[in-house]
């Protein structure tokens, strides 16, 4: 008799909650994830529903547990839809685009309301950098069994 091992299929890699039309053009659903809500918030829901999903506890909210759903299936297509960008940077031909210079990075700083202060100067000059470093020992598949 044959059991599972826990090895992952081909098509467990393939995104779940994305429409065709997201996964032709993931950074849409980036750009829809970011836009919505100020990163500092987009941090607290996550931590949040992290908390609820590793603890042993009940969320009480007065609008329900809908919101700790919205919230993961948000969490999930931003996770596919990276997932799919460091797919697309893994190509050779993709990988060798040209990056932001220094000017262009500090003047970045100077006009976005929000500059991610976690990225170094290189990632910041190519994000596809950390999808790389994101994706390199844990698939899709992994994170969602996470």
């Amino acid at each position: 008799m044959l059991m599972y091992d826990g090895s992952n299929v081909l098509w467990d890699e393939y995104p779940k909650t994305l429409s065709f039309q997201q996964i032709q053009n993931p950074l849409s659903v980036i750009r829809e994830f970011f836009s919505g809500t100020w990163p500092k918030e987009n941090l607290k829901n996550i931590k949040e529903w992290r908390y609820y999903v590793v603890n042993f506890k009940h969320y009480k909210n007065e609008h329900g547990a809908s919101v700790l759903l919205f919230t993961s299936e948000e969490i999930m297509s931003l996770l596919e839809a990276c997932y799919l960008l460091s797919l697309v940077y893994s190509d050779r031909t993709i990988r060798h685009k040209r990056q932001l210079t220094d000017k262009e990075v500090e003047t970045a700083k100077i006009e976005w309301t929000y500059f991610p202060k976690n990225l170094s100067k290189e990632e910041f000059k190519n994000p596809y950098k950390v999808l790389e470093k994101a994706f390199k020992q844990i698939g899709l598949a992994t994170f969602r069994d996470y």
